[in-house]
């Protein structure tokens, strides 16, 4: 399993580079909630965008994630009323 932050927007295209290098789970985060808590500037958990533009990627590819992508956008969009404040993705 890989969990990848998002430095310089890389954050799903390593991703992709991982799959096609044999890797098959990733640790992603719901919206791009998450960031390092011991190191200040560092972004977002697999981009900005989150869990949700990851399991798209992989569905726009014809890759099989067995994530429903429709439920995930539904829960995404809970998110800033949950919290209190908007999210990035």
């Amino acid at each position: 399993m890989l969990h990848f932050r998002n430095t310089r927007a890389m954050g799903l295209a390593n991703a992709l580079a991982a799959w096609q290098a044999g890797i098959t789970r990733f640790d992603s985060s719901l919206d791009g909630l998450g960031s390092c808590s011991f190191a200040s500037g560092v972004s977002g958990t697999v981009g900005t965008e989150g869990t949700e533009d990851l399991v798209h990627m992989f569905e726009s590819m014809s890759v099989y994630t067995s994530v429903n992508l429709d439920a995930l956008l539904e829960v995404a969009a809970t998110l800033p009323n949950l919290i209190g404040h908007e999210v990035p993705g």
